[in-house]
């Protein structure tokens, strides 16, 4: 199991640099090389890795509260923007609703549907590091257990936080 995750991220990881680099490029307009934005998440990819599990972990939870942060953020945008909440000047001024729902939401039919559950399960992948990185321990008896325990409570926390005080996780 080691060797197959070194193998997944010997090739995921430089690709995952350059698309985040792309990514920040987009904003500087061109003006920065990508090669820069490579630096430095290679950077910071050293840097949490030196602090072990413990960094990796604070990491992860962090930024998995950052992206849980901004779906629910573009989940209730999107929603207020298709009830007619946008700007009177702007595209969604009026209710939108399901006007399109019929032609887009099933574009290539029921396999068109069915395809996007490999993306979703893609999203998914990573949970099962917990049980990688406990089982690996010296005592995995103790913290598997504990691991599973911290990963539901601080997922429960962010989801309580952001439904209960969006000022705070905005």
């Amino acid at each position: 199991m080691g060797w197959n995750y070194f193998l997944q991220w010997f090739f995921i990881l430089p690709f995952e640099i350059v698309v985040a680099s792309f990514t920040v490029n987009y904003w500087t307009e061109g003006s920065v090389s990508p090669a820069v934005f490579m630096a430095v998440f290679l950077i910071a990819l050293i840097i949490i890795s030196c602090f072990g599990t413990l960094g990796y972990a604070e990491e992860e939870f962090w930024s998995s509260f950052l992206k849980l942060t901004a779906i629910v953020t573009f989940l209730i945008i999107s929603f207020v923007l298709v009830l007619g909440g946008g700007p009177d000047s702007g595209r969604y001024n009026e209710y939108w609703g399901t006007r399109l729902f019929d032609e887009l939401a099933f574009k290539n039919g029921f396999k068109g549907f069915c395809s996007v559950f490999v993306t979703a399960a893609f999203a998914f992948a990573g949970t099962e590091l917990i049980g990688l990185a406990a089982s690996e321990s010296k005592t995995p008896l103790q913290t598997l257990p504990s691991a599973c325990k911290q990963v539901f409570w601080r997922i429960t926390l962010c989801v309580f936080f952001i439904s209960h005080f969006p000022v705070i996780a905005g």
